[in-house]
């Protein structure tokens, strides 16, 4: 449960963004084709909310440059799925 985000924003982050961002692509496309990606990491559950929660993400990373703050949210984005399962 943990792991994950960390694991999942690492690389969404830092080897599949950053490396869109090398290829000179504009940010803007960057940040769509990496959000894409989450969301299809993600399959089969569903893809637009995960694509929005990927755009999110990588918003606030492109703008921040920090994986922390994706990786708090990532989490309490999990642990909130949990608690809402249970309830």
């Amino acid at each position: 449960m943990f792991a994950a985000p960390i694991i999942e924003e690492v690389f969404n982050k830092k080897i599949v963004f950053e490396n869109l961002l090398e290829l000179k692509l504009k940010s803007s496309l960057a940040i769509l084709m990496s959000a894409s990606y989450f969301a299809l990491f993600h399959l089969p559950d569903i893809y637009i909310t995960h694509f929005l929660f990927g755009l999110l993400t990588t918003f606030i990373y492109f703008y921040k440059k920090n994986l922390i703050h994706t990786i708090l949210i990532h989490s309490f984005y999990n642990i909130s799925i949990i608690v809402f399962n249970l309830i």
